[in-house]
């Protein structure tokens, strides 16, 4: 009976599990569009204007790689391949590097994936429901009006050791980038023309 219950566990392994042709999937390359969405150029300055009056310099870097990540299914081993460009805005001044991402890995939405030094955040594109983050209509901003900016609260990594400090909230706008980053000790970061 024993050798019964395991041929047929066996069996219904077996006929659950075939060998197969593997899949693969190319998403292509990133559409200029969804490029547009993140505004730096690769070799240009951005600036930021700290709340104490400091100026600081941001080299942009920005590349875009091939990724490849394979699914073993029941000795089939599905592939797919998409593009993700990211970009790196490094200070002149010892703080947090800014780092935005896009791909199309995931063809139903194609969200900016955003870090700020150990934070992060996410800017949904128009196929992720919006109701946790704020669109404002139009804001003044370091004294320049802004129109359609996302106001997003970050998520921590470090939710355990709260005197660290770290990036409460970002203000982006799609045709200007970073707006407003604001510490969680008030500290403010304004993009300065």
């Amino acid at each position: 009976m024993k050798s019964f219950y395991i041929i047929f566990i066996l069996g219904l392994f077996l006929a659950g599990c075939r060998p197969c042709k593997p899949v693969i999937t190319d998403r292509g390359p990133l559409t200029e569009e969804l490029l547009e969405r993140i505004p730096y150029k690769d070799g240009e300055y951005v600036r930021f204007e700290h709340s104490n009056g400091l100026i600081i310099s941001f080299y942009v870097k920005r590349f875009t790689e091939k990724r490849r990540e394979s699914f073993d299914h029941c000795w089939c081993c599905d592939e797919l391949i998409w593009e993700e460009n990211i970009t790196v805005l490094s200070p002149d001044y010892p703080i947090f590097d800014f780092k935005l991402t896009v791909s199309n890995a995931d063809t139903s939405a194609y969200p900016i994936w955003g870090h700020i030094g150990k934070n992060s955040f996410m800017i949904p594109d128009e196929n992720i429901d919006e109701y946790y983050i704020d669109i404002a209509d139009s804001l003044i901003i370091n004294g320049r009006l802004y129109h359609s900016v996302y106001q997003i609260k970050c998520e921590e990594y470090y939710w355990d050791k709260p005197d660290i400090l770290s990036v409460d909230s970002v203000m982006y706008n799609m045709e200007y980038g970073i707006l407003k980053v604001v510490m969680t000790n008030g500290e403010q970061y304004l993009k300065d023309e």
